[in-house]
Formats: C-alpha cells, structure tokens, sequence
C-alpha cells in the first residue's frame, strides 16, 4: 500500500507520500478539502460520508463550508484509516470499478453487509482490511 495512493485519494500533493509524513499530517489535521477528495474517491457524496465518519451530516457542512482549514486529528485519522482501506481495495481487486463494486455491494462473508458500511469502527476497518486479504489470497470471502 503507498502513501502516493492514499494520499491521492485524500486529496493531497506529494507532501504526504511517505508514511511518517501522513502521520504529520494527520496529527496537524487533514485539509478540509480532503472531505471531498475521499467522497470523490468513494463515490459517495458528503451526507454519505458522514455515515461512516465520527461527525453529523451537518457538521461536515459546516466544515466545508467555514474557514476552518484543518479538520480534527480523530476525524482525519478516521479518513486517512479509510482512505487506506479503499487503496488496499484497489491493490486486491486491480481495478477502480470492480473495487469500488466491491466496497459498495453486500458481502456474503460480511453478513450481508455493505464493506463501506462497516467503516464507522475501527472493528469494521479490520474486518474489511481482513476480508480484502482473504480475497487476495484466494481463500473464500
């Protein structure tokens, strides 16, 4: 998994390429526009993110629209465990569209449930993260 990846999905220049520089960064705080580059990334819009992320619909507009320049260091380790999680998806799969089919479609070995669904807890993001390795390794999943 390369930081130029996740760091791509979040949104940010080659600054955050190396893994001690994502952890700078996400001790400082993820840039507000990183909200709408893993949305992008994701496919889903704001109000959807926020599901999955440790904040309202509301206050990710606020966020959005606000000066506030930095978000929150839980709320950007929580991007940034996501942002990993969709990489890993893409490396697995080796493709955008069948990776994100994947993360948006219930998953038998998952209960049913919706990968990007279970990314609200840092249970859930293992239990993907696990679940991904599992398929690459071809054992069933």
């Amino acid at each position: 998994m390369t930081g130029q990846a996740i760091a791509k999905t979040l949104g940010l220049d080659e600054q955050g390429e190396s893994p001690m520089a994502l952890v700078e960064i996400v001790r400082r705080g993820l840039p507000r526009e990183a909200l709408e580059a893993l949305a992008s990334s994701l496919r889903v819009s704001l109000s959807d993110l926020a599901e999955i992320l440790p904040v309202s619909p509301r206050t990710l507009q606020r966020y959005s629209a606000s000066k506030v320049r930095l978000l929150p260091k839980e709320l950007s380790d929580h991007m940034l465990q996501i942002a990993k999680v969709y990489v890993r998806a893409l490396e697995v799969f080796e493709d955008e569209e069948r990776a994100l089919a994947w993360l948006h479609a219930p998953i038998m070995s998952l209960g049913g449930k919706v990968p990007l669904s279970l990314l609200d807890t840092s249970a859930g993001v293992d239990l993907v993260m696990t679940t991904l390795g599992r398929i690459e390794y071809g054992v069933f999943a």
